[in-house]
């Protein structure tokens, strides 16, 4: 693959400006999920047996469940700046709670203080932070959809609208048929279970509780402290199952070709860069995964998103997996990759991902490949992680060697602010880059790299 006059340059788009804004409406919709999966229990269980005091708590609870369906179904950037309920549901719940910080604030200004319960106190300040944060977290979402990006002049929203499917055709994976598991309901029925019967040893607890301080302040018995133990571990366990309700629905590369007959998506990596299912931290990995179960619930709206799977084949969520042996695999990959029209590639250290940007490289399929840098840890040192980033654009730049791209790559940069890197057929290479190592940062960087690809591809296609 030649090119006459290959322009050597590195542009680098910086995205710190989404940095922020992002982190903190997705850690708050983390927050709203969880809190509800919490309240849903106790309210559940106060509800059956006919407590008053449900009644007063339902509007909030309606609210509050409301925004956790919206929170569920935007934890990542794409659903966050294109749902136009996740603003309703913040300006909603913000609006209920700022009401009951004005009631129970009218409450406890008439009341003597010490004839005021300490669970208005407690009540004033749930509302009060509630309806501060969620309000907070509207003016984001504003600001969020109004901030262009530097160099491209669009905004986030119509990026993403800009790359997702416009007809029938754009469906998820998980309505195709025959790619749902029996198991499913079976998780997510003991997850049920478990959080009703969270519902009911919390809700017993607080009643042990308020007539132990009242009859004998100061002492708590064994007998407490063991349901407040059995409690923790009915949440975590409800979780867990439906994390493992949320890997039944992984669907294997094999099913999804034979039913979306669609132009793939290939996801290349090292198997030591796969983000594992672990189940000991369920609470958290339950809504937001990983890059990679980003990228595969935004891929599979266009076309199966596929993968390799690991020769130990762990639990992952994310692309659908292929399992093949060591004399076909390679064969089935360069096949894929002259099919799909996109390659997202994880950069790595290990000979095979060598290999196949070399091929990717030799083949010429350099104009529709996506190069993004693994996540680096916020616990590493910084000199670690500047050394794994140096490492990692070194591999890139040896296997694109000789290539029209070569003096691009060789241009000072700052490996460790890299995100993504896209190929355009003159040569030039386009550096998404952040100081943010949220994974927000990179999901952006990989819908950057797609949309400026298919913008390439649109003005090849209106040249010709």
């Amino acid at each position: 693959m030649t090119i006459a006059k290959p322009s050597p340059m590195l542009r680098q788009l910086h995205i710190d400006q989404f940095a922020r804004p992002l982190m903190f409406v997705r850690m708050l919709s983390l927050i709203v999920v969880i809190s509800w999966i919490q309240a849903f229990g106790v309210f559940m269980v106060e509800a059956f047996t006919g407590d008053f005091d449900a009644v007063y708590q339902l509007p909030f609870m309606l609210a509050l469940g409301f925004t956790a369906w919206v929170c569920w179904r935007s934890i990542d950037v794409i659903s966050v700046v294109t749902d136009p309920l996740m603003r309703i549901a913040y300006i909603v719940l913000g609006t209920i709670c700022l009401i009951g910080v004005l009631i129970f604030g009218l409450v406890i200004m008439m009341s003597d203080i010490g004839d005021t319960s300490p669970n208005l106190f407690g009540l004033f300040i749930v509302f009060l932070f509630w309806g501060t944060m969620t309000l907070l977290a509207a003016r984001s979402l504003k600001r969020l959809r109004r901030t262009k990006i530097d160099n491209i002049g669009i905004t986030l929203e119509e990026l993403v609208r800009s790359t997702e499917p416009t007809s029938a055709e754009g469906t998820r994976w998980f309505t195709a048929p025959g790619l749902k598991s029996p198991g499913v309901i079976r998780f997510v029925m003991i997850a049920v279970i478990l959080l009703l019967l969270y519902g009911g040893i919390d809700l017993y607890l607080k009643s042990v509780l308020e007539e132990l301080t009242f009859n004998q302040p100061g002492q708590l018995g064994q007998g407490p402290r063991i349901l407040k133990s059995a409690s923790d571990v009915s949440f975590l366990g409800a979780c867990y199952f439906l994390l493992r309700a949320r890997t039944k629905l992984q669907p294997t590369a094999e099913s999804i070709l034979s039913t979306d007959r669609r132009t793939p998506v290939l996801f290349l990596r090292s198997f030591v860069d796969d983000e594992r299912v672990r189940f000991l931290h369920a609470q958290r990995t339950l809504f937001d995964f990983s890059l990679e179960a980003r990228l595969a619930t935004h891929f599979f709206k266009t076309g199966p998103f596929i993968a390799v799977d690991s020769p130990n084949h762990t639990a992952a969520i994310g692309a659908a997996r292929a399992t093949l042996t060591d004399t076909e695999w390679q064969g089935t990959v360069v096949e894929w990759m002259r099919a799909a029209r996109l390659i997202v590639l994880l950069a790595g250290l290990t000979q095979w991902v060598r290999w196949e940007m070399r091929q990717i490289v030799e083949l010429g399929y350099g104009r529709k490949l996506i190069i993004l840098m693994p996540e680096l840890s916020k616990w590493k040192q910084f000199r670690l992680r500047t050394d794994i980033a140096r490492k990692r654009l070194e591999v890139i730049r040896e296997a694109f060697s000789g290539s029209p791209w070569e003096a691009s790559l060789n241009e000072p940069c700052v490996p460790e602010k890299i995100r993504s890197l896209m190929f355009r057929p003159d040569g030039q290479v386009t550096a998404v880059c952040a100081r943010s190592r949220s994974r927000d940062c990179y999901q952006v960087a990989a819908l950057i790299s797609e949309y400026l690809i298919y913008k390439e591809q649109k003005n090849e296609v209106r040249e010709a």
